[in-house]
């Protein structure tokens, strides 16, 4: 004999996303019933934001890793994301936990580098002190594009294109280099 019951209503549905009545942004609801998502049951009270944000912020700062912190309050990564996405007080927050969690690991490389690694502590030199202790190679980008655009036949106005192609790529290169430091 089967169950021809529909699964209960777990809430009001939601009309629009955006923060509701407690100020907390809240995902669109998809459906009047229960998440088939792992680790996600809606309607329950871990499920609120005002619930499960504090555990996910604990778990991000000691891991800096959003999966672990995922799994540990039980939330699905689209609806962390839909918060971050929609509320920048949460945003800064988030921010906030893994710039903690980096300083926890220069901590314990500090820590280390102190405690006998030679080798931590030339790169701690090299980061805190690149003009001493960085490594150092320079080329002169144009000199060395000028030489081989004469050895390749290209008249004065195409060696200096190439010149001028060769220093904004280096441009390019250095900034997109920048941005993932």
């Amino acid at each position: 004999m089967s169950d021809t019951t529909p699964d209960p209503p777990v809430g009001p549905d939601i009309a629009q996303s955006g923060p509701d009545s407690s100020g907390l942004v809240t995902p669109r609801a998809r459906s009047k019933h229960a998440s088939s998502k792992p680790g996600h049951s809606a309607g329950t009270p871990k499920s609120h934001p005002s619930v499960w944000r504090p555990i996910f912020l604990a778990a991000y700062r000691n891991s800096g890793n959003m999966r672990a912190a995922q799994q540990a309050c039980g939330t699905p990564r689209d609806t962390i994301k839909h918060n971050i996405d929609r509320d920048p007080a949460f945003a800064a927050k988030v921010e906030e936990a893994y710039e903690e969690s980096c300083d926890a690991i220069e901590a314990e490389i500090r820590r280390r580098a102190f405690a006998g690694s030679d080798r931590l502590l030339e790169f701690m030199a090299k980061a805190a002190m690149p003009a001493k202790y960085g490594d150092r190679v320079k080329v002169d980008i144009a000199e060395h594009t000028r030489k081989l655009a004469l050895e390749a036949g290209l008249s004065p106005e195409e060696t200096e294109e190439a010149v001028i192609e060769a220093q904004a790529i280096l441009r390019e290169r250095r900034e997109e280099n920048r941005r993932k430091v």
